[in-house]
């Protein structure tokens, strides 16, 4: 009787320490995966910008861009933002669906980013300077809280002139350095993607371990 009590009290220390473990390793996983997800938005938000910008650029050489969305001759904010919507309607937005948004797709035309329900949205605004050029507006909340104060917030925002203009020399260093660094990005995009499956896999042990644990306590405990 002795012996048993000695198991049952060691069986209960090992459950007390597996538990203890499966809760910082869940923790560990959802901090690790909303990292995973902010560093997702932004690269989303970097190509985003990237493919407005180099389309528009495109426009100095042919007459229609963004696989045929956009044509180049008269083209306003408004028209960018719809050939821009059309031609990336497959991104999503990788925090998912937000609060007060129709569904998860990641482009949207309006609507705010600097509240914490815009999270992951990229949304496309248009803006007349004052010396008269039009710029389209390109923002996004890619972390909470996205606004506590102008020091301290946690979205980007970039300003495209739509009609500007750019010689062959100029286009080519744009180009140079819109471009440049992709490699290493995409390098730092599977090391995440490892380490969240990783973390998955980590999840899945943890989820078993209850089955282990009644196997064991049946090897110790006589029928």
């Amino acid at each position: 009787m002795k012996f048993l009590l000695v198991k049952l009290v060691e069986l209960m220390i090992v459950v007390a320490i597996i538990g203890s473990i499966g809760v910082l390793g869940l923790n560990m996983y959802q901090d690790v995966s909303e990292d995973v997800k902010s560093g997702s938005a932004k690269r989303s938000y970097n190509s985003v910008v990237q493919y407005i910008t180099l389309e528009l650029m495109r426009c100095e050489i042919t007459t229609t861009v963004m696989d045929g969305n956009l044509t180049c001759a008269g083209k306003t904010t408004n028209s960018v933002k719809e050939a821009t919507l059309k031609a990336l309607e497959h991104l999503k937005n990788p925090f998912g669906k937000g609060a007060n948004d129709p569904n998860d797709t990641l482009i949207t035309n309006g609507g705010t980013f600097t509240k914490d329900y815009d999270l992951g949205y990229v949304r496309l605004h248009e803006l007349e300077d004052n010396d008269q050029t039009v710029k389209l507006i390109v923002g996004m909340c890619y972390d909470v809280k996205c606004y506590t104060s102008d020091t301290e917030n946690n979205y980007t925002v970039s300003y495209i002139d739509i009609n500007a203009k750019i010689d062959a020399d100029e286009l080519q260093a744009k180009l140079k350095t819109l471009t440049q660094g992709d490699l290493s990005k995409k390098i730092e995009e599977v090391q995440k993607d490892n380490l969240t499956k990783k973390l998955l896999n980590l999840q899945k042990k943890f989820i078993k371990l209850p089955k282990e644990l009644l196997n064991l306590s049946k090897q110790l405990l006589p029928e």
